[in-house]
């Protein structure tokens, strides 16, 4: 049931910096072939899009490691305690 959940989730939360690196790649293509300063500048902003996002994405899972650690100790350790096998 987790899984269920978690792959769309996941698909949606990697679904936007691909599409501004899309747009960039786009964009980026018709402006060097048309010589057009305009989508240049439009490319580059999806490309500032993306790499943001993806920064923001990286700080919040470097945020959620220690999180994560301190929850499997303080599940791990009581059961540890429970079971006899000590610490």
């Amino acid at each position: 049931m987790f899984l269920v959940l978690f792959y769309p989730m996941m698909g949606l939360v990697y679904f936007f910096p691909i599409y501004f690196l899309y747009r960039f790649a786009v964009l980026g293509k018709q402006g060097v072939q048309t010589l057009n300063s305009n989508a240049m500048t439009l490319a580059l902003g999806y490309l500032n899009k993306h790499y943001s996002y993806i920064a923001a994405l990286t700080i919040v899972a470097l945020a959620l490691v220690p999180i994560v650690i301190l929850i499997m100790i303080s599940i791990i350790i009581p059961l540890m305690l429970k079971a006899g096998t000590g610490v």
